[in-house]
This record gives structure tokens, C-alpha cells and sequence, in this order.
């Protein structure tokens, strides 16, 4: 079927999610106004709430909803998920394997800058990381921020920091440290340091 035939269809329910498809066509993106009937009204009710229309047909790629696509109801948008690689995911696919490594990391920092001693410390060396005080996750449960402004580390910033996978903002100012630069080009996603 040619994508340009879907707009002969009302209240179709394209049931596109958990597939390897890259994204959307941008014919059907352009076009969810003519199809606001579509999943029995969904995508014009996603539209009428601010929402993107072709979100509500499939979410895109680093986004996840359980269905698949965003939906009018309460937290029904396509929630961020740096891992979700394909568009139309409906899980956060978050692997253990990568969570226990940025535990590993965190914890390799906490151990190098005499954590013990630093003046701020809720919650590090805990089972879950991003209940550490200073370190923001993205809603997948992804290490985006470290933010220690202040706590008093010392000694050496280990490199493997660089490693955390989905690491946008780091903040390691006023404590007495020496960070090396060595590996940072594995930050892909780092934008402020």
C-alpha cells in the first residue's frame, strides 16, 4: 500500500509499535490533521492537546510509550528513552548489563575523590543511581548529569566517567580535583562541562 492511499481511511488503527521501523513517513506526519479519526479519535485528540499527531501514530526513535504511540491520556505522550533506537518502542529498554556499569563508574568516582569526606552525601553507593545526591537520570533511568558543585571531592577524576553512555552535563566545580580529558570523545552526548 502507497502511504498516500491511508487518507481514504477513517478511524484506522495502524497498529505500527514494537517493530524495527526508523520513524514515521513524513507523508502520514503531514497529514494527521486529515487524520484525527484515526485509533478512534486518538490522534485528534492528542492534536487538540497540544501533542504532535505523529506522535499518536507512532513514537520516534529515543522515545517509548507502551503502546507504542502517544495517547490523550494523563502521561500517555511518548516518554524520552535514549536507548530506544527504533521508532514505535514500547518499553525503555534500559539493559542491566549498562545500568550496573554506570553504577560501577559512579561509584569508581565517589571511592577516587575520598567520597567518605565530602560534604554532600545522600544516597551514594545505594542500589539505584540516580537516587545519588548531584546525579540527574533521564526517565529511561540513563545517568545524564553529574553535578558535585561543591562537595568536597579530592584527587583524581577517573576517565572511564566519560563512559556513561547517555551523559549530557558534568559539574565538578569548586572541589580540589584533577580531570584528565583522556577519553572524552566517548562523551558523544556530553554538551556542558
Amino acid at each position: 500500500i502507497h502511504s498516500s492511499t491511508f487518507k481514504e481511511f477513517s478511524n484506522m488503527k495502524l497498529d505500527l509499535a514494537n517493530n524495527e521501523f526508523e520513524k514515521a513517513s513524513s507523508f502520514l506526519c503531514d497529514m494527521t490533521d486529515e487524520l484525527t479519526d484515526w485509533w478512534d479519535g486518538e490522534v485528534g485528540k492528542v492534536i487538540d492537546g497540544g501533542g504532535n499527531g505523529c506522535d499518536a501514530i507512532l513514537c520516534p526513535p529515543a522515545t517509548y510509550n507502551t503502546l507504542g504511540r502517544a495517547t490523550s491520556e494523563d502521561d500517555g505522550e511518548c516518554v524520552e528513552c535514549e536507548s530506544a533506537t527504533f521508532a514505535g518502542a514500547v518499553t525503555c529498554p534500559e539493559a542491566t548489563e549498562d545500568n550496573s556499569r554506570e553504577k560501577e563508574i559512579l561509584d569508581g568516582l565517589y571511592i577516587a575523590t575520598a567520597g567518605d569526606q565530602w560534604s554532600k552525601v545522600v544516597n551514594w553507593t545505594e542500589t539505584n543511581v540516580c537516587s545519588y545526591e548531584g546525579i540527574v537520570c533521564s526517565d529511561g533511568g540513563a545517568v545524564t548529569e553529574i553535578n558535585v558543585t561543591s562537595f568536597g571531592l579530592k584527587g583524581e577524576i577517573p576517565a572511564d566517567i566519560w563512559e556513561l553512555p547517555s551523559l549530557r552535563k558534568v559539574d565538578f566545580s569548586s572541589n580540589v580535583v584533577d580531570l584528565s580529558f583522556e577519553g572524552i570523545e566517548k562523551a558523544t552526548k556530553l554538551k556542558e562541562l
